[in-house]
């Protein structure tokens, strides 16, 4: 994709666009932990101990020394991360410079010595190298745009984030260079929001289209405590499946479920099926030819009885 959205005459088309702001916020914030130092000294100690017992040559001393180095820097770090005060705390800019050179510094060190020392760093040592130095990039990032940073140190946890706040600049030029944006979704509103937080001028044009069922007949029940984002989906799927088992508790009629991908239909089709409920779920497969759809809506009853 480098390179695509410079071209002239784009027509750019984003469906269920409603997630892009945090997506965007997502892919322009950073955080880094003392695990992942924790992780790259652990890379080091082992290549060290194989080193020393499988190869015999003397060069191999100055490489091993190398590492004993780095590890000596990556202490540094940990002390750093280990002085952070309980809780969450923002960090101030002063802070976060002297933070990115000392890591900056480490950074040049070890990425030269790897450069020509490769065989001697397994890839998830490169791979930490590499969310090191994303950090930094997304640090030299926040002069241009909103951007806070932040620790936490929750039980012993520690971590440094890079928030991007607003994302709308770095929307706004991706929208620019194209000759037509066209966005939607079934959830964007309120309008104005949207507009406003994806760069977008006041004065775009938008079509709104009303709900083609009888308001009389539609109710929204929200719940507040339930979270089904992606790194969450598997820790609250038993609040989501009691949820689920009390609402058509309430009252025999038929009802459609809908979860965000089929991944997370088949966790929930095994949950189900391990909890023993009486009532008839009916799973959705993604390869059901047109005799399978038939089949599927065959399923619904006018007055269903248990």
């Amino acid at each position: 994709m480098d390179g695509f959205f410079e071209k002239p005459n784009n027509v750019l088309l984003v469906d269920e666009v409603h997630n892009l702001i945090d997506r965007v916020r997502k892919n322009y914030s950073a955080v880094l932990s003392i695990k992942d130092f924790f992780d790259l000294e652990d890379c080091f100690q082992k290549e060290i101990k194989w080193l020393g017992e499988n190869v015999k040559q003397k060069r191999i001393k100055t490489v091993i020394k190398k590492f004993e180095f780095f590890i000596n820097l990556i202490q540094d770090f940990k002390n750093i991360f280990s002085s952070l005060e309980k809780g969450h705390h923002i960090l101030t800019n002063d802070y976060m410079k002297a933070f990115v050179l000392k890591l900056t510094s480490f950074l040049n060190t070890i990425k030269e010595y790897s450069l020509s020392h490769s065989k001697y760093f397994s890839n998830y040592a490169l791979d930490l190298i590499e969310i090191f130095d994303y950090f930094k990039s997304i640090f030299e990032l926040s002069y241009d745009y909103s951007y806070t940073c932040y620790s936490t140190n929750f039980n012993g946890k520690f971590s440094i984030h890079i928030l991007c706040l607003d994302v709308a600049p770095l929307l706004q030029g991706r929208f620019l260079v194209n000759r037509t944006n066209i966005l939607f979704s079934a959830t964007l509103k309120p309008m104005d929001y949207f507009i406003k937080n994806m760069g977008l001028d006041s004065n775009t044009a938008n079509i709104s289209i009303p709900s083609p069922f009888d308001k009389e007949k539609f109710k929204i029940l929200i719940s507040k405590n339930v979270k089904t984002f992606y790194n969450d989906r598997a820790a609250t799927l038993p609040k989501v499946f009691s949820l689920i088992n009390s609402f058509v508790s309430a009252k025999v009629g038929n009802y459609l479920v809908f979860v965000p991908s089929f991944e997370y239909l088949t966790m929930l089709k095994n949950y189900v099926e391990k909890s023993g409920i009486k009532f008839k779920f009916i799973f959705q497969d993604p390869l059901m030819t047109p005799k399978n759809k038939e089949e599927f809506l065959d399923n619904f009853k006018v007055n269903p009885v248990l």
